[in-house]
């Protein structure tokens, strides 16, 4: 009943493209009642591929950002309900991931992150989706800070709805797939058609593309991300 997913560990063109391409055919397979993603190793989603983005193709990277907007909007619309099991680090558009899915659980060995403003980006693009799982406050604390946060701080401020130890988490899984697939898909689309009437979700994610896009193309920006994916020495730590 469940179709499974393996969200990309670094988000570019190649690999939010294959993974559009498997959940367009998880909610074309009548067989599946509920879609689960989840990472592999001990990493969920680092967020977007800051090497490919540094490398100056600017046609490729705002394809990348314009799918994976697409993506997150597509999940959270889904007929079929999502789970989302973190499994890891989960950081930037790793986070969108998570927010955009109907459950989300994690082993509490997970770390979260929304470090996007220390290198000069917006998180614009995943944070209407985060604002539907965290206050406006503890969301913009969050981003403004860029600090890991743990499962259970994850859990408290209602990023994800479940912790549990590492070894149970497929059995954890099982069990939410069971009782999400009960649903209609026709009212679960009628539900969420129902919360979006609340939210201009739509408006705010062009608005998230296109501020994304703008701020990638600074220099100082692409010189800190390109740094970055060289070093693995994030901005921050070189200023006093």
């Amino acid at each position: 009943m469940g179709y499974r997913i393996i969200v990309p560990e670094r988000i570019s063109i190649k690999t939010i493209s294959k993974f559009n391409q498997e959940l367009t055919q998880a909610l074309a397979d009548t067989a599946t009642r509920c879609i689960v993603l989840g990472g592999q190793n001990d990493v969920f989603c680092e967020g977007l591929d800051f090497a490919n983005l540094a490398s100056g193709k600017d046609d490729e990277f705002f394809s990348t950002i314009k799918m994976f907007a697409q993506c997150l909007l597509t999940l959270r619309m889904s007929p079929k309900p999502t789970i989302v099991v973190i499994n890891g680090t989960a950081r930037g558009g790793g986070v969108g991931f998570v927010a955009a899915c109907d459950v989300a659980i994690t082993s509490d060995a997970s770390v979260f992150s929304i470090p996007e403003v220390l290198f000069g980006i917006l998180p614009a693009v995943i944070y209407p989706f985060l604002l539907e799982r965290i206050s406006n406050k503890k969301c913009q604390l969050w981003a403004l800070t860029g600090q890991s946060k743990s499962a259970e701080e994850a859990l408290v401020s209602g990023l994800v709805d479940e912790v549990v130890a590492k070894n149970k988490l497929e059995t954890v899984a099982t069990g939410w797939v069971r009782t999400l697939s009960r649903g209609q898909s026709k009212t679960v689309v009628a539900l969420k058609h129902l919360d979006a009437l609340a939210n201009d979700r739509q408006e705010a994610i062009e608005r998230g593309i296109a501020l994304t896009t703008d701020a990638l193309q600074n220099a100082e920006v692409r010189a800190a991300l390109e740094e970055f994916d060289k070093t693995g020495l994030p901005p921050w730590e070189n200023r006093t």
